[in-house]
């Protein structure tokens, strides 16, 4: 991310490679976080509807709700009994299909709880290329920032 000093706040994708991020160079650490962390959560809101609908479809699943939150330790969860889905925020920094992968993953949670026998075949069937993308997110750091210059 490049943080370039701005009276007004801003992001800018630049090449899909790059984040300009527009602030005052007298703006707290954490309210250039609460900035960032908005417009990833808008960026988030405007994919995962889509997605849903798609994964929604494949799986055979209904999904009564479904949030983004910062979570710690986890990519994802759910409650099956709501049928709710919550989403790690920071899976908006991963490329989509690791997003998809963990959408899957708790769309399947909502027909089966456990890592049984039962969760893996529906992993196959939904999405066979799962474990290399399970490996492949794992191999990602959870979450990283930096506000240096």
């Amino acid at each position: 991310m490049n943080v370039i000093d701005s009276k007004k706040s801003n992001v800018v994708v630049r090449n899909k490679k790059f984040i300009d991020f527009y602030a005052d160079k007298n703006s707290s650490i954490e309210k250039k976080r609460k900035i960032m962390e908005e417009w990833y959560r808008a960026e988030f809101k405007k994919i995962i509807p889509a997605l849903i609908e798609i994964w929604s479809k494949k799986t055979k699943t209904k999904v009564g709700d479904w949030k983004v939150r910062k979570m710690k330790t986890k990519w994802g969860s759910c409650n099956k009994e709501k049928g709710r889905v919550w989403l790690n925020l920071e899976l908006i920094k991963k490329p989509v299909h690791h997003i998809e992968y963990v959408l899957v993953h708790e769309l399947t949670h909502l027909r089966v709880r456990n890592h049984n026998e039962n969760f893996v075949r529906h992993m196959n069937t939904f999405m066979p290329s799962w474990r290399t993308i399970k490996g492949e997110l794992n191999n990602f750091i959870l979450t990283h920032e930096t506000w240096e210059r």
